[in-house]
């Protein structure tokens, strides 16, 4: 509901000031909710999430000060609270978005070694539709608003790396929530494409 709220709301010119200010809330949201249908916490799961938050963050940040493993980006208001110009909510996006394709990679394929391969072009393949949606969004904006290749090559390799360190650290690779989750995501961004290019 909250994403289908969230297509409305953000689409609409009436309503997208309100909404554009709940977007970090919306992002929390669903990982403490995600969180909460995890069967098995521990020590090591913990470690995980620690990672993948602060990884994501770090990432992001070498990320705008660099302009070499994505491109040359910054971060716009929508994302909210920023330390060193990097949004910290984007900590949960990367968590969400590793621990979703994580367990469905292991959900569905038997083959451990392409396990990190599916779930990384997993990951790739929502970032494909995120990136115009964040751009007029104002989650953050591109350099001659052009997302370069390397994005996603970074991309890959950043979700390549921390699906290693979920396949390592999270006992229990269950999780009834993950591929609703990524599925919820993935269609809000395709609609929000869809209202953008063709209304």
């Amino acid at each position: 509901m909250m994403h289908l709220a969230g297509i409305i709301g953000l689409n609409w010119q009436v309503t997208q000031p309100l909404f554009t200010i709940l977007v970090p809330l919306n992002l929390l949201a669903t990982t403490l909710l995600l969180l909460l249908f995890q069967p098995v916490f521990g020590t090591s799961f913990y470690i995980f999430c620690l990672i993948c938050f602060i990884t994501g963050y770090l990432v992001e940040l070498a990320g705008i000060k660099t302009g070499i493993i994505f491109g040359n980006y910054e971060y716009g208001s929508t994302l909210g609270w920023k330390i060193a110009g990097v949004p910290v909510i984007i900590g949960c996006n990367w968590l969400t978005l590793i621990y979703c394709t994580g367990v469905i990679a292991h959900t569905y394929l038997r083959t451990s070694w392409l396990r990190p391969i599916f779930a990384s072009l997993l990951m790739v393949l929502i970032d494909y539709f995120i990136e115009p949606v964040a751009m007029y969004l104002d989650f953050w904006s591109w350099q001659d608003n052009i997302v370069p290749f390397h994005n996603y090559l970074g991309w890959f390799i950043t979700s390549f790396f921390l699906q290693l360190v979920f396949s390592a650290l999270v006992p229990v690779r269950q999780n009834s929530m993950a591929l609703p989750v990524y599925l919820i995501q993935f269609a809000f961004f395709l609609s929000c494409n869809l209202l953008y290019y063709f209304l």
